[in-house]
């Protein structure tokens, strides 16, 4: 039987591994601490560490967060069972500069709060329903990524505080509600300072002491007009994806974002909620959730300029629909819920300019549908398609734009 108190001896046995799953224990030694915070460390580039934050929005994708981090050199500590913490423990465990899980503590201490700002890696706090003004202010100065998904709602002076976070992302998914006071300030940084800027020097302070990372509110029912023309200035990537509803005039907001914008709750959009949506000045515009595109709709969409589109739930698309869609210039487009695909809507992809088109979710590809697709100058990614006559692989085998079919029985066909 596992003892709950985690001491040296225990955590010995488990320095070795890259991923620390400790959650079984709820007492943790002083000796223990220092043994696992001083453990051997894997450094990672500031460009890996960003990939591994992008990776962790989007775990739809990924089975568990062992998958997640397989992918990266980076230790991982569970310790998700500890219910409280010395101060010299969390000093200990904030040398770990990897991803630290303290999801059990429901509160610390603000010496806790102080020492746990120091770690500066991936934070996981999902414990605590709520937070005391001193703990947060301490918190803020954490400079990694933090997940704060157990705080049920915002106060006003803890969205100040956090505001004034500067880490690369801040996660607080467990929030169904934002008042327009907290929302304005966790979004107190404004871009427009920078326009005209030479010399940083020159800049309010406010810049220097206000959050620029991401923000993930994905447990938001519903929001304020107010509140998401406050959140269209986060800098970088929001995600909001609990939304189900989005007027004309919250998207005319959001198409101010300059970021990564998920709005993957929407499952329908009015013809000028996509129109002001499609004016978004950020590089992604995830819309996975919309099942259905009108003929003016799609034409808005087509003519999104950022790089990276995502309409992951459309199953169908009419003709019509399709050709207007396709005037899309960004660099993908993901329409991995298509089912099926006409010859004639094939026949529109050639006129699309993007890099690369993802249509993963079709199964099967007609001979006619193969020599039209073709046509496209792009990457074609068909990783559902299971099996091919000898005519159409013959026809895909020839694509000049680069193919992608990992989920051909007898990939050897598209060989032959």
């Amino acid at each position: 039987m596992t003892s709950e108190l985690l001491d040296e001896k225990a955590a010995a046995k488990s320095i070795e591994s890259p991923t620390i799953d400790l959650s079984l224990y709820k007492e943790i030694t002083d000796d223990a601490a220092k043994l696992l915070g001083s453990a051997k460390e894997f450094n990672l580039s500031s460009l890996q560490i960003n990939a591994l934050a992008g990776l962790l929005d989007d775990c739809s994708q990924l089975n568990s967060a062992d998958e997640v981090f397989s992918y990266y050199p980076i230790r991982v500590l569970n310790l998700s069972g500890l219910s409280n913490l010395t101060p010299i423990a969390a000093r200990n465990l904030a040398r770990n500069k990897g991803y630290l899980s303290l999801d059990g503590l429901s509160g610390m201490s603000n010496a806790v709060a102080a020492e746990l700002s120091k770690q500066g890696g991936f934070l996981s706090l999902d414990g605590m329903p709520e937070i005391e003004l001193d703990t947060v202010e301490n918190l803020a100065n954490h400079r990694g990524y933090l997940n704060l998904n157990g705080l049920r709602n915002l106060t006003d002076g803890v969205s100040k505080y956090l505001g004034t976070y500067r880490g690369g992302y801040l996660s607080l998914n467990g929030l169904d509600s934002i008042s327009d006071v907290a929302a304005a300030n966790l979004a107190i940084f404004d871009r427009t300072v920078l326009e005209g800027c030479t010399n940083i020097y020159e800049l309010p302070p406010e810049v220097y002491n206000s959050f620029t990372g991401d923000l993930y509110l994905n447990g938001l029912a519903q929001i304020s007009d107010t509140a998401i023309k406050s959140l269209s200035r986060i800098w970088k990537r929001l995600q909001i994806n609990g939304l189900s509803e989005l007027s004309e005039l919250q998207a005319l907001h959001l198409s101010q974002h300059t970021g990564a914008l998920y709005l993957n709750g929407i499952h329908s959009l009015s013809d000028k909620a996509a129109e002001n949506l499609s004016l978004h000045k950020g590089a992604a515009l995830f819309l996975n959730g919309i099942i259905d595109l009108s003929e003016a709709s799609a034409s808005s969409l087509g003519d999104y300029k950022g790089s990276h589109l995502y309409l992951n739930g459309i199953k169908t698309l009419s003709d019509n629909s399709a050709a207007l869609l396709f005037k899309y210039k960004g660099w993908e487009i993901h329409l991995n819920g298509l089912e099926f695909l006409s010859e004639d809507t094939a026949e529109k992809l050639k006129e699309n300019e993007s890099y690369r088109i993802y249509m993963n979710g079709l199964t099967v590809i007609s001979d006619g549908v193969s020599t039209k697709i073709t046509k496209y100058k792009g990457h074609l990614d068909l990783n559902g398609v299971v099996s091919l006559s000898e005519k159409s692989a013959k026809r895909l085998a020839a694509h000049k734009g680069g193919l992608s079919m990992k989920g051909l029985q007898d990939p050897l066909i598209l060989k032959d």
